[in-house]
């Protein structure tokens, strides 16, 4: 049985004309955003007060190395 060539195989029957197609992107956010945005708002500034672990941490590199296993967003870079 003769090996079949990609196009047989997809199911393409020989109709690949050339490269795909490529979408456009523009950096930036997404204009239909800002409204949405605008409806956020901004929380009110408060001093900041670091998690018991975060201190636990910082008092462990003063004795040496130390690892830190946080979820994401818990504060890991908090205590760099």
């Amino acid at each position: 049985m003769p090996k079949k060539n990609d196009s047989q195989r997809h199911g393409n029957k020989g109709r690949y004309r050339g490269k795909p197609r490529r979408t456009r992107i523009t950096p930036g956010a997404d204009r239909s955003l800002k409204n949405i945005f605008k409806t956020i708002g901004v929380p009110e500034p408060e001093p900041f007060t670091p998690d018991p672990f975060q201190l636990e941490a910082l008092a462990a590199t003063e004795e040496g190395d130390c690892l830190v296993t946080a979820p994401t967003g818990a504060g890991k870079t908090w205590i760099a």
